[in-house]
């Protein structure tokens, strides 16, 4: 009884100590329940920052005007941006995984750790030239960097690379400019030396000339004196004379006046000229063209020429124009010989007005065209022809000079096995003669 007694006695003593634990504990909870609450929202605003990071990065690497791949030491793709996905085709998620030897190729990714020991230091690092591999299967010029990266303690390989297609296009383009201008300053000394050769060779031509008719003239007069000499017997040795003298001497005269033809030609052909548009007689360009290419066509063509007497002068630069025609008698006379004529073929050079615009038609009876080719033959050193016959600059040395220089255009027409027509039309641009209308440039 008296143990009931004291227990009775010690409950509220208890009751109020286990209140007292209680208010502790929820206190306790309480606290930790805010430092939860700050924790949680603490990690809450890492995590969105970690994500902004992430997006950011993302953004930025998919940005970059460059590939990136990031392999793990099996070679295996595990990280890749925009760029690569566009540059080799793939889609998104189609590079993860796939084996860094499927884009670079097995020899490449085999040079790699010689490649990488080489560019150790970044800042001094050279890019290498490799032939990216498509999805498609098709080949993309690249320039490639290879650098190691440790990702959790295991050594991975970063790919950056750059498509260089429109670089190397650039080069071509560039090399292709040097190289005209290279051939246009020897085509200029040529012009200047052939133009100072055909003046010392006009004055001795013209002495020559003078000379063969005054022994025609000279000739006829001795011919009249042993005429009129009794003492003079006629006999077969004097009609021989009398007969072939008169012709060889006409002969030589004729064939000094082509000489003087062509030296002319030659002089107006060479001669530097201005180098900006002037007022130009197409016709007379044509026609000492066709006089100093003459070599090259009489062989294998008869050439005819249809010029309009009504065409008016236009406006280019005559030394250019000059190539223009030149380049597109010998194309057409190397046409005509590929086709291995039995009997000569035809060139047929004609000049009309359109308008507007003056037209120049070089047609041939050449071999034509083949139809896969059609679309390549203004491009720089492309030639159908056999080596040796053509550099691949002829027609696209045109094309620039009509079509960029001289705002004009330059097509054809051809049917393969029957020949070819090229068109050139240069615009006239009338204002340019209003205060000099007499002037006309012969080229």
């Amino acid at each position: 009884m008296e143990d009931v007694d004291i227990s009775l006695e010690k409950l509220p003593m208890q009751l109020e100590r286990e209140k007292l634990a209680r208010v502790e504990a929820e206190q306790l909870l309480e606290t930790r329940s805010a430092e939860l609450y700050i924790a949680n929202r603490q990690l809450h605003g890492i995590a969105d920052q970690l994500s902004l990071q992430t997006s950011q990065l993302n953004n930025i690497l998919d940005s970059a005007m460059a590939g990136m791949c990031l392999a793990d030491p099996e070679r295996l793709i595990v990280r890749t941006n925009t760029y690569s996905h566009r540059v080799l085709g793939y889609g998104p998620e189609e590079l993860f995984g796939a084996s860094i030897v499927d884009i670079f190729g097995k020899k490449c990714v085999e040079n790699t750790r010689a490649f990488v020991a080489q560019s150790a230091d970044i800042a001094e690092q050279v890019g290498i030239e490799v032939d990216g591999i498509r999805r498609d299967g098709s080949i993309v010029p690249l320039e490639l960097f290879v650098t190691e990266v440790i990702v959790k303690d295991r050594r991975h390989t970063l790919w950056n690379f750059q498509d260089i297609t429109k670089r190397k296009a650039l080069a071509v383009e560039r090399d292709r400019l040097a190289e005209d201008l290279r051939r246009a300053s020897k085509l200029e000394a040529l012009g200047t030396l052939a133009s100072g050769v055909a003046h010392e060779i006009n004055t001795p031509v013209q002495f020559v000339g003078d000379n063969l008719h005054f022994l025609l003239e000279a000739f006829d007069d001795v011919l009249k004196i042993i005429d009129t000499t009794p003492q003079i017997e006629p006999d077969e040795d004097l009609e021989f004379i009398r007969g072939e003298v008169p012709k060889a001497l006409e002969q030589s005269i004729a064939g000094l006046s082509r000489v003087t033809e062509i030296v002319t030609a030659v002089r107006e052909f060479s001669h530097p000229g201005s180098r900006d548009k002037t007022p130009t007689d197409l016709n007379k360009a044509i026609a000492n063209t066709v006089t100093i290419s003459i070599n090259h066509w009489k062989y294998v063509a008869d050439l005819t020429t249809d010029l309009d007497e009504k065409m008016l002068p236009v406006s280019c630069v005559p030394g250019e124009i000059n190539q223009v025609i030149l380049n597109l008698i010998v194309n057409a006379a190397q046409a005509i010989k590929a086709k291995a004529l039995d009997n000569k073929g035809t060139i047929t050079i004609s000049t009309h007005m359109n308008g507007d615009l003056a037209e120049i038609r070089v047609t041939d009876t050449g071999i034509g065209i083949p139809e896969e080719a059609q679309g390549q033959i203004f491009d720089p050193f492309f030639t159908t022809k056999e080596v040796g016959e053509g550099t691949g600059q002829g027609l696209s040395l045109a094309h620039s000079i009509v079509v960029k220089k001289h705002g004009g255009n330059i097509r054809f027409e051809t049917h393969p096995g029957v020949g070819t027509r090229f068109f050139v039309t240069l615009p006239r641009v009338d204002s340019i003669y209003a205060p000099q209308s007499d002037a006309m440039t012969a080229v």
